[in-house]
């Protein structure tokens, strides 16, 4: 299936502009801007398109989004001597089962691997077993803040499932969220979501993303069909 989104999305909505990422070398990243009446783009997971059989994201292809006239209110700070990673691994105890303990030894790999191959002095900091909103609240408002904030662990529309100190679940909303996060904005270059739907965004938006396909969809049968268009 990703395959097929994958070879759809690379001719369909880059068209030649996936291959001339590639000519410009990799690793890379690319900087999408989108123009505000076609948001819905970025509900698109472009990072599957087919640049030459293969998706741009197995090529050390990464793409940042971003809507055309929406300039950031505060540019962060440079990395300092260590790269400060913060990881938020959250199960509350009627949670159902998800692999925390792999996908937290893969992450240690991968920052000894980045440490070792850049020459970088990293910080990695674990939140796991007790990830509540006041652990983390404190956490965040160390002094020296985060680069990186990646979180782990179930999750809602527009919300994310902390725990609570007794172990049941504190479901946090985005906009709760954002607020915890307020303190670091400082230092802050990167969140990642490792959750159910966290995607998941509201009907006027997944409405734009259908009707961009079906429009598509329609072209596509016009040129394989002359008649249908009459």
């Amino acid at each position: 299936m990703l395959g097929r989104i994958g070879a759809w999305l690379g001719p369909t909505l880059l068209g030649p502009i996936a291959e001339r990422i590639l000519q410009h070398g990799t690793p890379s990243v690319v900087r999408v801007i989108v123009p505000p009446e076609a948001e819905g783009l970025l509900y698109f997971p472009l990072e599957l398109a087919h640049a030459k059989d293969k998706p741009l994201s197995l090529q050390d292809v990464s793409l940042v989004f971003e809507v055309k006239g929406e300039a950031p209110s505060i540019v962060p700070e440079p990395i300092g001597d260590r790269l400060r990673v913060l990881a938020v691994f959250s199960l509350p105890t009627e949670g159902s089962a998800i692999a925390l303990r792999r996908e937290r030894y893969e992450l240690e790999r991968l920052m000894d691997r980045i440490a070792q191959t850049h020459h970088r002095a990293l910080d990695l900091r674990v939140l796991q077993y007790g990830a509540t909103r006041k652990r983390l609240q404190d956490v965040i408002e160390e002094g020296e803040g985060w680069d990186i904030l990646h979180f782990s662990g179930h999750g809602l529309n527009a919300a994310l499932v902390l725990e609570n100190a007794d172990g049941s679940r504190d479901d946090i909303t985005s906009d709760d969220l954002c607020h915890l996060l307020k303190p670091a904005r400082r230092r802050l270059k990167l969140v990642t979501l490792s959750s159910c739907l966290s995607a998941a965004t509201g009907e006027e938006a997944y409405q734009a993303v259908l009707a961009l396909a079906m429009e598509s969809a329609k072209q596509s049968a016009r040129h394989a069909n002359p008649d249908l268009g009459q």
